[in-house]
């Protein structure tokens, strides 16, 4: 071969061109072209195409420049190089050079679709529509313009034309994993969840690497409530893409709507790593240390995510149950407050603000929260129960039943609701009701110490010693310090003439609260029954420590000194 035949070293560059494992020899040899020729403009479009392959997307836009200088209507190498500025994202050039070369060949389909793409990638949806549209016209087997009409359309909310131009998409190319992906994302968009999970699914059979595909599939699972399914693809997808903060967030979701509560907190916590300023993962996680009664994290966390998005009405109720848990009552009503100005149809703040000020006694205040929650969603018995108590703590016993028993309607198993009712009937004086409601509750509820108290007591009230000693130990057995179960059970034993065991409920009750002086007197007349004067002389002298001018104690003390 003759060293400066420019024509001979650039059809053996051509040669090599053509085969993608010789791309340095095509080089080599088309530089040495250009050296001996340098106004050859084919050797410099065939250079600058080599760069280009290589994404030497510098040198490449260098060399089709020099051959659009050389030969001004060559719309291929125009094309070319628009190509290499939209792969430096520099869509403007790209623009201004796809359509000269548009101008150049009219015929020219893969032009018309990258110039239809810059458009695209700047956001020009309605330029970009129109020459996809043309490339599409011009080739009706390019697949890629097909699928970008179909995202056009999918950006537009136009979801009955996405799916028909991603379908043509991909049935012209049924290996293009971007419109499969896509058009699983409009099912998705349409609710069609198990259409979208078939397209993804297929998606990701053909790009095993795509992240964001297997993103979706995880999502679309966590929707469908099969947790183990949206892990599993979650998963992938963060190992395929580590900094996927919305995989990352939905992962530590899904592990939250399992109850694992630490696997929740770890992802939750990669996610706002990546991206500080995500509310929604803010406030999941916050939502995830309140589940762990870890409420000062929560209070943290929460307070993050309703400074970066003060229109949350979910993240203001649950920072306001936060601190209504830790018994700080000013602060949850604020925030309950907040809640409820946010959404007006939260049933559950308006709910929780109702019981934040039944518990600072406010019971009118309560009163009208509550009967929001309960017009809000008619079907929540607990605010039908907290109604009930406020009512009774008003001493209002007939609303108080009406409301109780409408929680108990709801509710069947709320054995809570059926103790305060119970208590209401007491309260009434009728103990027969009483003693049904108080029996329900502890069959609903075997350690509730509390109604066992009252059954013990009610039984007492009956003169049926037997049940209500029956009931009495079994309180005090659930709870040794339960308030009047060991005086009741005193007094039951001295009824029925058993005064050892009275005796021992008395110094119980002693025990508990040693400055009632009545419980000391009650024990002096029960160690004087027995004839054990010493022990109820000095049982009234502890008595009398706590007041030494009791008339009653003194007198008995005196009466039994003389017995001595």
């Amino acid at each position: 071969m003759n060293s400066k035949d420019s024509q001979e070293f650039g059809e053996l560059g051509y040669l090599f061109q053509e085969k993608d494992d010789h791309d340095d020899d095509a080089i080599t040899l088309l530089q040495e072209t250009v050296q001996l020729d340098p106004k050859d403009s084919q050797a410099f479009r065939q250079l600058g195409y080599q760069f280009l392959k290589k994404q030497m997307y510098d040198d490449a836009i260098t060399l089709f420049q020099k051959a659009i200088q050389l030969d001004d209507k060559d719309s291929w190498a125009f094309g070319k190089l628009g190509y290499s500025f939209l792969k430096k994202k520099m869509y403007d050039d790209a623009i201004t050079f796809f359509q000269k070369a548009i101008q150049l060949n009219d015929k020219d389909s893969w032009a018309f679709g990258k110039l239809g793409y810059s458009f695209l990638k700047k956001k020009m949806y309605d330029d970009a529509f129109t020459f996809f549209q043309k490339a599409a016209q011009l080739d009706p087997q390019d697949s890629s313009a097909f699928a970008n009409l179909g995202y056009l359309f999918y950006k537009k909310e136009m979801y009955d034309d996405a799916i028909t131009f991603f379908q043509k998409a991909v049935q012209l190319d049924p290996k293009c994993s971007w419109a499969f992906g896509r058009m699983g994302y409009v099912f998705l968009k349409r609710e069609m969840n198990d259409d979208a999970i078939s397209f993804f699914q297929k998606s990701v059979q053909l790009d095993p690497k795509d992240s964001w595909a297997f993103g979706q599939l995880g999502y679309l699972f966590l929707k469908k409530e099969m947790y183990d399914y949206a892990i599993k693809f979650l998963k992938k997808a963060v190992q395929l893409n580590p900094k996927d903060s919305q995989a990352l967030g939905k992962l530590g979701y899904t592990f939250l709507k399992k109850q694992m509560y630490d696997y929740a907190i770890k992802f939750l916590k990669k996610t706002v790593l990546l991206y500080p300023k995500d509310s929604w993962a803010l406030g999941k996680l916050g939502y995830s240390f309140l589940k762990k009664e870890m409420y000062d994290d929560a209070i943290t966390f929460f307070q993050k995510s309703i400074q970066l998005n003060d229109k949350d009405s979910w993240a203001f109720g649950k920072l306001g149950y936060s601190f209504l848990k830790k018994q700080m009552y000013d602060d949850a009503i604020t925030f309950f407050q907040k809640a409820i100005q946010l959404n007006d149809k939260d049933s559950w703040a308006f709910g929780k603000l109702g019981y934040s000020f039944l518990k600072k006694e406010m019971y009118d205040d309560a009163i009208t929260f509550l009967q929001k929650a309960a017009q809000l969603d008619p079907k929540d018995s607990l605010a039908f129960a907290n109604l009930g108590y406020s009512f009774m703590k008003k001493e209002m016993y007939d609303d108080a039943i009406k409301f109780f028993q409408k929680a108990v309607q709801l509710d069947p198993k709320c054995s809570w609701a059926f103790g305060r009712m119970g208590y209401v009937f007491l309260k009434k004086e009728m103990n027969d009701a009483a003693i049904t409601f108080f029996q329900k509750t502890v069959q609903l509820d075997p350690k509730d110490s509390w109604a066992f108290e009252q059954l013990g007591y009610l039984f007492l009230q009956k003169e049926m010693y037997d049940y209500a000693i029956k009931f009495l130990k079994k309180a005090v057995q659930l709870d040794p310090k339960v308030s009047n179960a060991p005086l009741n059970l005193r007094m039951a034993f001295y009824k029925k003439r058993r005064y050892q065991h009275s005796i021992i409920y008395f110094k119980k009750c002693i025990q508990i609260d040693p400055k009632v002086m009545v419980n000391h007197f009650n024990l002096s007349l029960d160690f004087e029954f027995k004839k054990i004067y010493k022990h109820a002389i000095k049982s009234s002298k502890e008595g009398l420590k706590n007041n030494p001018q009791d008339s009653k104690t003194l007198q008995l003390q005196k009466s039994l000194k003389s017995q001595i």
